[in-house]
């Protein structure tokens, strides 16, 4: 990244954090925060804890209702897991309102459940950074708008898909978001282990040792929530599988069910994260195409002979 496309990404609002965003980033950054210290940064903000709250009694940790108290939550979600949402209310609230905003953000969400939800049926103790991170991943996206408004609308503008985005930043400013993004981590204090997550959320390659299969299910969980969003399900459906199956090596049925969790959980994400809502007779339609779609990748993967088998000549 140029010094002269930094010093725009300095100038912007999004370089610096308000103090509550800073201490709750703080203490992510530890490798092992204290909980009353966590409690005691969420409850500054009466609104983060009543949003906090109603998470822990959502779908997403199917409480139905028990938890009252941020102690409660913390005992539900761990100290991650609440330090994780209160970080997205905390970006949703700072991004509130910025001329495409709406749609980055839209993505930015499905993407942190579907990288959850990737994480608990393949790499369990990767749930939390996987779900912030996903989170986090474009966050470079509002920030080179910012930076470049003029610019980033006239070269890149709304392409149809993510990887054109991509190649169109790249051509603009000899950069993509994820490098932004990590840039903007770096500045804003997140651990290294997160920035590096971001950095590599386009290209996890092996990934850094210890935290290789974590980075991978970031990787797959943009294209994962492109399903849900892109016009033509068929190719994104087919791009999430490739990426799936390269990164991971499950199944399609692995997919499919990460995909119907995701399904279940976004009339009440939409809510919690202020999102539009989405259209369930869409989600339906969406839901039947890619199931479709991945019951045929299944009997492939089935049909096809093992390496090692004897096949006929």
């Amino acid at each position: 990244m140029d010094k002269a496309l930094e010093a725009r990404l300095r100038a912007t609002q999004l370089s610096s954090l308000p103090g509550v965003a800073l201490r709750i980033v703080a203490l992510a950054g530890e490798s092992d925060p204290e909980p009353n210290d966590v409690l005691a940064a969420v409850a500054l903000d009466p609104a983060l804890t009543a949003r906090v709250l109603r998470a822990a009694n959502s779908a997403l940790y199917n409480a139905r209702g028990r938890v009252r108290s941020l102690n409660q939550a913390l005992m539900l979600m761990g100290v991650k897991g609440v330090l994780n949402l209160a970080l997205g209310f905390t970006f949703r609230h700072l991004l509130a309102g910025g001329a495409g905003h709406a749609r980055y953000w839209r993505r930015s969400v499905l993407a942190a459940i579907a990288a959850r939800e990737t994480a608990q049926r393949v790499a369990l103790s990767a749930v939390d950074e996987s779900f912030i991170a996903a989170l986090l991943q474009d966050i470079g996206i509002p920030a080179l708008a910012a930076a470049a408004p003029e610019a980033y609308a006239r070269e890149v503008g709304e392409p149809e898909c993510h990887a054109e985005r991509c190649a169109a930043e790249r051509r603009a400013f000899g950069c993509d978001h994820a490098e932004v993004g990590a840039w903007l981590l770096t500045q804003w204090g997140f651990p290294d282990s997160l920035i590096d997550v971001v950095r590599l959320s386009h290209d996890p390659g092996d990934g850094p040792s210890g935290r290789r299969i974590g980075v991978r299910c970031v990787a797959v969980s943009g294209p994962i929530a492109d399903i849900c969003l892109e016009p033509d399900v068929e190719a994104a459906t087919e791009r999430a599988w490739a990426l799936f199956d390269r990164w991971l090596g499950y199944d399609a049925e692995v997919l499919g069910a990460v995909l119907d969790a995701l399904r279940g959980q976004l009339a009440e994400v939409a809510i919690l994260f202020e999102l539009d809502a989405f259209d369930a007779a869409r989600l339906d339609g969406i839901a039947t195409q890619a199931r479709r779609l991945l019951a045929v990748r299944t009997a492939v993967e089935v049909a096809r002979p093992d390496d090692d088998a004897d096949v006929p000549g």
